[in-house]
């Protein structure tokens, strides 16, 4: 049924759950995975005083972290069998960036992980989900949050 799956990963317990089903899923259908991370880089220190080698060690480092991420993605494919290529991205809007790779790179599916805002109701899927499921135009398997406190891998 699909041919090509972009998993969508933050490194959070909840994009590795997502990430276990769509590698699954392609197995299933013996399709390929694009394991996809993006570096959200955030200030130093919200003063808005960073210099610029601040500013570039924090963008350095967000994108060795989405770099790790989208390579453990590839790590459940590798041990699934499935063909998998890692794509990474740095952009402060990471919504925008699944849906572009997901239309860059043909795929028929997106999968990923909603963890949801504590703050708000929690039935509700996080920001990044919502903007996905909003405007993808690719069919997206999204992996709720069942309440669990959020752990980083």
């Amino acid at each position: 049924m699909f041919r090509k799956i972009l998993i969508a990963t933050d490194g959070s317990w909840l994009a590795e759950c997502a990430a276990r089903a769509g590698v699954s899923l392609a197995k299933g259908d013996r399709a390929e995975v694009l394991a996809f991370s993006v570096a959200r880089p955030y200030p130093v220190r919200p003063t808005g005083k960073e210099t610029k080698a601040e500013i570039e060690a924090a963008i350095a480092q967000a994108h060795q972290e989405a770099i790790a991420h989208a390579a453990r993605v590839a790590g459940f494919a590798h041990e699934a069998q499935i063909p998998c290529r890692t794509v990474t991205a740095i952009s402060p809007f990471p919504g925008d960036e699944i849906i572009q790779a997901a239309e860059q790179n043909a795929c028929d599916l997106i999968v990923l992980g909603a963890h949801g805002g504590r703050a708000v109701t929690p039935v509700l899927p996080g920001a990044v989900a919502q903007q996905v499921l909003a405007y993808s135009s690719v069919p997206v398997l999204m992996l709720r949050d069942g309440g669990r406190r959020e752990h980083t891998l």
